[in-house]
C-alpha cells in the first residue's frame, strides 16, 4: 500500500485539484456578486412600494381634477393640434373614470353603452364627443372648428359632473 501510495504523482493531482477547485471558486464569487445585486435591486423594489404605500391612494377626483386643468390649458391654445389633444384626454380621462365606477367593457364605446341614461344627462352629447374623438384619433390633421371642440369638452365636463367626478366648476 505503501509503494503504491509513493508511486503515484500527487503533484499532478495537486495541480489538476488546484485548477478544478480555482474555477469553482471563480464561478461560486460570481454568483455571489449576481446574487447581491439582485438582492439591492430588490431593496429597491421594496423600498419605491413602502414610499407608495406611505403617499396613500391618490383621489381619483382629485387627479381628475388636476388633468381637467391641463385639458382645459389645452384648449385655450391658439395651436389647433393642442385643441385636438385636448379632446383625447378629455376621452382617456372619461374613460378611465368609467372604469373606475365599475362600468365593464372593451373600449369607451362598451362602457357608454352600459351607462344608464337617466343618471347621466349628457349621454348624447358625449356620443357625439366620442365621435369627434374617433375622427381626431384616425386623421389628426383634420382641422375642426374651436366651437365643435369646446362643445366636446362641455359635453365631457357635463358627463364627469354626472359621474359626480366633478362637484363644482373648475
Amino acid at each position: 500500500l505503501l509503494e503504491w501510495f509513493y508511486s503515484k504523482n500527487w503533484e499532478r493531482i495537486n495541480f489538476f485539484l488546484t485548477i478544478i477547485f480555482s474555477i469553482f471558486n471563480i464561478l461560486l464569487f460570481g454568483f455571489i456578486i449576481f446574487a447581491l445585486r439582485r438582492y439591492s435591486k430588490l431593496d429597491e423594489i421594496i423600498n419605491k412600494r413602502e414610499k407608495i404605500k406611505e403617499a396613500g391612494p391618490t383621489d381619483p377626483k382629485e387627479e381628475a381634477s388636476g388633468q381637467w386643468v391641463h385639458i382645459r390649458n389645452l384648449a385655450n391654445s391658439s395651436n389647433p393640434s393642442d385643441w385636438n389633444m385636448a379632446v383625447l384626454r378629455a376621452d382617456a380621462l372619461l374613460d378611465d373614470m368609467l372604469q373606475h365606477l365599475g362600468y365593464d367593457g372593451l373600449t369607451m364605446a362598451d362602457r357608454l353603452k352600459i351607462v344608464d341614461p337617466t343618471k347621466f344627462s349628457s349621454l348624447d352629447n358625449v356620443w357625439s364627443a366620442h365621435r369627434l374623438r374617433n375622427m381626431i384619433a384616425h386623421d389628426p390633421l383634420e382641422q375642426h372648428t374651436r366651437e365643435t371642440i369646446i362643445h366636446a369638452l362641455r359635453s365631457y365636463e357635463q358627463a364627469l359632473r354626472d359621474l359626480k367626478v366633478f362637484e363644482e366648476k373648475i
